[in-house]
């Protein structure tokens, strides 16, 4: 069993990913569209001018988010995990949290990517989905919700949850460590419903 486990994400780091994501996802999100707008022409009656000014709307939509990412201040992140706990840090803020704080984790990723609740009707909407998530998985690693203990009566009115951003590289690494300290529990639709409380979001 690995001792420690420690990695970075810094702000320019961070920048890169949403630009990569913005890049490879723009434009096969933009084809998605497409389809499921075209798949529905003749049943809600759109125009084709609707379906232009919906990708027009959505391509600008990608071209702010570009400019906002070039001028956001992203916050570093450090995280160190061993076998009495994790320290996450963000900025100036920094935690220690021991494994007996969590009562599980949720890998966030796995359980939601882009898989719809109702299937579609076209196979090429399916098949464009399915690059949608297969190309957000190639650009930022996994994200793990670990959901903190219960302490009172009070406390279970609301859920609290502890995010962990994972690299590439490490996100199996990470996953495997979090195993060895807490049960793993798939994430559903009800999980994070109600009053949450998130931390290092």
């Amino acid at each position: 069993m690995e001792a420690e486990l420690k990695w970075q994400i810094t702000s320019s780091k961070k920048r890169k990913q949403i630009q990569e994501g913005v890049l490879i996802i723009g434009p096969v999100l933009i084809g998605f569209i497409f389809l499921f707008l075209t798949s529905r022409f003749n049943i809600y009656n759109i125009s084709f001018k609707e379906i232009i000014y919906a990708i027009l709307g959505v391509i600008i939509s990608f071209l702010l988010l570009l400019l906002i990412n070039k001028i956001f201040p992203y916050q570093d992140r450090k995280y160190s995990l061993d076998n009495n706990g994790i320290t996450i840090s963000k900025g100036k803020k920094t935690k220690r949290y021991l494994w007996t704080d969590f009562e599980c984790f949720h890998p966030y990723s796995e359980g939601r990517g882009f898989k719809p609740d109702v299937r579609p009707r076209s196979l090429d909407l399916e098949e464009s989905r399915e690059k949608i998530f297969e190309a957000g998985k190639k650009i930022e690693g996994y994200i793990f919700y670990l959901k903190k203990k219960q302490k009172n009566i009070f406390s279970k009115l609301y859920k609290v949850f502890v995010v962990v951003y994972s690299e590439i590289e490490n996100q199996k690494a990470v996953n495997k460590f979090l195993s060895n300290h807490l049960p793993k529990k798939s994430m559903k639709n009800t999980t994070d419903l109600g009053l949450i409380f998130y931390e290092f979001k």
